[in-house]
């Protein structure tokens, strides 16, 4: 039985030859995950659908530089990431430094309560930690989600963003303090 691995390599090789089938049967696989990716990042969804669009395009257009040896998602991943960054360029988003006091992990967020700390967990809710991520710097915020919404590895990450897998290790450590700081300040604890 093949391998979902198999698979993509598969239709990624049909797709080269200039499978139609191929190519839509791509498409269908990763825009949804893509698209959710992408509006996380720009926050409109007229904007997120043009960047899809733009992303599926060039990877179904060069799919001649797709090294079988890295994984297909990634690879996807990398080109959205991309497209995103550059439209939320465009629109001058600043990034902005912050200072990191402590490393609290991400996992003290994922049952809505953080340990020790009952006055924060009664108020603390999903929806406070999405506006909270909002207000992260873009690289955070994108690293973020590549890891906890869409389920990456940090070596998928690494491939999706281009940059090293220590770079994924600090952002995400940073990105999960800055967002500690500021459900923290949300619910009204320093």
């Amino acid at each position: 039985m093949a391998t979902e691995g198999q698979n993509q390599i598969a239709l990624v090789t049909a797709a080269r030859e200039g499978d139609r089938r191929a190519q839509e049967a791509l498409v269908r696989l990763y825009e949804g995950r893509i698209y959710g990716h992408i509006l996380r990042l720009v926050k409109n969804t007229e904007d997120a659908r043009d960047i899809l669009q733009e992303t599926m395009m060039r990877a179904l257009t060069q799919l001649d530089q797709f090294n079988p040896a890295h994984s297909f998602a990634g690879w996807v991943y990398r080109i959205a990431t991309n497209k995103a960054l550059d439209f939320l360029r465009h629109r001058r988003v600043e990034f902005r430094t912050f200072t990191y006091e402590e490393d609290v992990p991400i996992e003290t967020f994922a049952d809505g309560s953080v340990p020790g700390d009952e006055a924060v967990a009664e108020r603390l809710d999903w929806e406070t930690v999405e506006a909270c991520m909002e207000r992260l710097d873009p690289r955070y915020k994108t690293a973020l989600f590549l890891r906890y919404k869409d389920g990456l590895t940090y070596k998928e990450i690494a491939e999706a963003l281009e940059i090293p897998m220590g770079t994924v290790k600090v952002l995400l450590h940073r990105g999960r303090n800055e967002l500690k700081r500021l459900v923290r300040k949300e619910v009204g604890r320093p």
